[in-house]
């Protein structure tokens, strides 16, 4: 990093020049065998990522959490082997997800919880090997107040909605 004093005599298109490169960028910290990425702490081995933490072999991850051989995903937390996946957390094998939970083996699910090996799937809770749905419990089809208010009725009790 430049001194004071250096700065002191660039111009100001030299210290735009300066700013901009990878000098300038910020470090990661306790990250092992990482390349090409910046603000991430504790990482092993993952490429191209930002603000990470205790991810291992994760290339090209953002704002991740404890996620392991995960690829592209964003704002994910303790998820395994998942690509392309959004605000997902404690999933496994998930691919094209956004905001999922506890899901297994789901491509391309939106908003589902306790899931396992679901595709194309929209606002499901503990539902196994379903395709195209939306507003399932356990695979049985709800309307979309009635899942709502199922949903919204029991959340935060964990007793009652945890299916894992």
């Amino acid at each position: 990093m430049k001194s004071k004093e250096e700065l002191l005599t660039m111009t100001l298109g030299e210290i735009l020049v300066y700013a901009k490169s990878a000098e300038l960028k910020r470090r990661c910290m306790d990250c092992q065998n990482c390349t090409d990425c910046t603000g991430c702490v504790n990482c092993q081995n993952c490429q191209d990522c930002n603000d990470c933490v205790d991810c291992k072999d994760c290339p090209d991850c953002q704002n991740c959490e404890n996620c392991e051989y995960c690829a592209d995903c964003q704002n994910c937390e303790n998820c395994d082997d998942c690509v392309n996946c959004t605000d997902c957390k404690n999933c496994e094998y998930g691919t094209d997800c956004q905001n999922c939970e506890n899901c297994k083996n789901c491509g391309n699910c939106q908003n589902c919880e306790n899931c396992d090996d679901c595709d194309d799937c929209e606002d499901c809770f503990g539902c196994h090997n379903v395709r195209g749905q939306q507003y399932m419990i356990c695979n049985v089809q709800f309307t979309k107040e009635e899942y709502t208010n199922k949903i919204n009725h029991n959340a935060g009790n964990e007793e009652v909605i945890h299916f894992n």
